[in-house]
């Protein structure tokens, strides 16, 4: 029996030895709260006070006391307003009281979370991005890096990992100081304490409205929408900078069938998870409204894609005479022909049309076409993330917007009367600066030709007797033809075969090439001028390879003008008015073209004396070439 209590008096005392540790450690924790209570009260007192007299505070006083309350405040923000509940390990509360805790760059908080949550987030009122993840040696469970992104001047990190011997227990560790505020003080505070606590310059003051100052989204959707939520925590779903190149894996060569033949971009094990947060635009369409005219003007837009998400594939849906003018767009992957701006389309090529753009699975669909409700309709069961459109200046845009993401308001009923600038509005959206992102500027028109439509070119005008760098153009014959490219903006922008029979006259040193729109203009051409050297092209393709290789362009407000300055060749542009001059070619002189307007506003008005004179200082400038 005595051997009995001789084994039971070491398990007696270590019993007693575990209830006094127990009970001191309680008692030191209630010790604790109240210190941090206490600390609670000081400071909130000294913030009203320091708000209410800034005068009164010395610059080295402020400083001392925003070194020593700065990793203090970290911890005890930790719950504020917040339904978990947290302690701080022994050792920290040591540190606290000397000074070795003022000046420490590493605090350790402790989160105690729900046993079915397997988040690696503590909310501590901050805007963290998740940059990474992996296991560590010491711990089986992941750790989680996040890095502040409140402000874009922040160097703040954090890693969140769960606790080896408590899996309810998240351990934080933060490395840094912010050199922002605390969200919650942005609104709470005063303004002349915000200028004490927030010593940056103009252009980290500038980041940060930019933050709390988010544009609101398209009120139609929601009119109480104020924009995202600062305090929103993004996790690993916040990148910042352009989207990456798509990633995907080659097809088979030796499988007919290859080996990806779904779209890039929604294979669930290479979708980067970024997509819908961050906007990544992987698949976009464009539905472009007009002609030649107005679709070639679309290239800088399309070019501003491309440079602003890498990687995007970039399809157009325009009408048949529209469609030709990406021939010359190396960026566009298809070209579909459906008329937009038929008002009455058949119900057939309706329906398959939305199946087609339907079954792209289109991240952004772009429209140019003045969208009502039927358009925006349309462009709504396309069923992409973002419908952005130009709509109606008036009444017929009613409802448009419930079904549109983004959408701009031109001036006028034709959007084509903007000239050269026709989708500015468009072009300042896509170019917009977004989280490290900057903005990005339109570049001007270029065009590309392929050697096939250089080798048909060349054929024609060698048959009509000219050769290659010794002809010039003359574009903008009066024809009811719709090959004639000229814009919806300027309707008058031709003239009869005899005006340019009379300025055809002054070209002496190079052969001129009248470009008809249709054959029935030949024998027009031919009545006043026996011999003349006539090529028949409807394709703008064409007409740009016609233009690279001649000397110069003479042309009414036409195609040919626009594709003479994408390919840096000399022209002369009739205009019937000096306004429409200036917005269908701004700053004239460094793309080498000679304006000449008519002084009635008609442009059969327009002085040939003139547009004579020019001929010659053309051809004086053309012979040195």
């Amino acid at each position: 029996m005595s051997k009995f209590l001789v084994k039971e008096e070491p398990t007696i005392e270590l019993e007693l030895e575990l209830k006094r540790a127990s009970a001191e450690n309680k008692k030191l924790m209630e010790m604790l709260s109240v210190v941090c209570e206490n600390y609670n009260s000081l400071k909130s007192h000294l913030m009203e006070y320091m708000s209410k007299n800034p005068e009164k505070l010395s610059p080295s006083s402020k400083k001392r006391k925003s070194k020593i309350s700065n990793n203090i405040s970290k911890i005890m923000r930790i719950n504020n307003g917040n339904s978990q509940s947290s302690y701080i390990d022994e050792e920290s509360c040591k540190k606290l009281r000397g000074e070795e805790t003022i000046k420490a760059k590493i605090p350790r908080v402790y989160v105690r979370t729900e046993a079915s949550d397997t988040s690696l987030i503590v909310k501590d009122g901050y805007q963290w991005r998740k940059y990474g993840q992996k296991v560590t040696r010491d711990n089986p469970f992941p750790r989680a890096y996040f890095k502040c992104s409140f402000a874009p001047i922040c160097i703040v990190k954090k890693k969140v990992q769960r606790s080896v011997d408590d899996q309810s227990i998240l351990v934080a560790t933060y490395e840094g100081e912010h050199n922002h505020p605390h969200p919650s003080q942005l609104e709470a505070t005063s303004a002349p304490f915000q200028h004490q606590q927030l010593p940056l310059n103009s252009k980290q003051k500038n980041n940060v409205s930019h933050i709390t100052n988010l544009k609101k989204k398209n009120p139609w959707l929601d009119p109480f929408d104020d924009g995202e939520d600062p305090e929103m925590e993004y996790g690993s779903l916040f990148v910042d900078g352009k989207q990456e190149e798509d990633p995907r894996l080659p097809d088979d060569p030796n499988n007919r069938f290859g080996y990806l033949k779904f779209p890039a971009g929604y294979s669930v094990e290479l979708a980067s998870l970024p997509l819908k947060v961050r906007g990544d635009v992987r698949n976009c369409c464009c539905v472009v409204s007009g002609g030649v005219y107005e679709n070639l003007l679309f290239f800088p837009i399309i070019q501003l894609l491309k440079d602003r998400y890498p990687g995007v594939k970039i399809d157009i849906v325009a009408s048949p005479r529209g469609k030709q003018t990406y021939e010359m767009n190396k960026n566009v992957r298809y070209a579909t022909a459906y008329d937009p701006d038929d008002q009455l389309p058949e119900p057939a090529e309706y329906t398959d049309m939305v199946g087609l753009l339907k079954n792209r699975y289109y991240d952004m669909v772009l429209s140019t076409k003045l969208a009502g409700l039927g358009h925006a309709a349309f462009l709504f069961m396309t069923t992409a993330r973002d419908r952005v459109s130009y709509v109606y200046p008036n009444v017929n845009a009613a409802g448009a917007g419930l079904l549109l993401s983004e959408t701009f308001t031109p001036d006028t009923l034709n959007l084509s009367e903007g000239g050269y600038n026709m989708y500015h509005q468009m072009a300042e959206w896509l170019g917009k600066p977004f989280r490290d992102v900057p903005r990005h500027i339109v570049s001007p028109l270029r065009v590309s030709i392929s050697k096939k439509v250089k080798e048909v070119v060349k054929e024609k005008y060698t048959k009509v007797g000219a050769e290659k760098g010794k002809y010039v153009i003359i574009h903008g014959i009066e024809s009811d033809s719709k090959a004639s490219m000229q814009s919806r903006g300027d309707l008058d922008s031709l003239l009869p075969i005899e005006v340019w029979a009379e300025i055809a006259d002054s070209i002496r040193e190079f052969t001129p090439i009248f470009v008809i729109p249709h054959e029935k203009e030949r024998e027009n051409v031919e009545e006043y001028f026996e011999d003349a050297s006539i090529v028949f092209i409807t394709t703008p393709g064409q007409l740009a390879a016609l233009i690279n290789d001649s000397v110069g362009v003479i042309a009414t407000n036409t195609v040919a003008v626009q594709l003479a300055n994408a390919r840096d060749k000399p022209s002369i542009a009739l205009f019937s008015s000096e306004e429409k001059a200036k917005k269908f070619v701004p700053e004239a002189e460094e793309k080498k073209c000679i304006v000449i307007t008519s002084k009635t506003g008609k442009l059969i008005d327009i002085d040939v004396e003139a547009v004579k004179n020019a001929v010659q200082t053309f051809n004086v400038s053309l012979a040195f070439v």
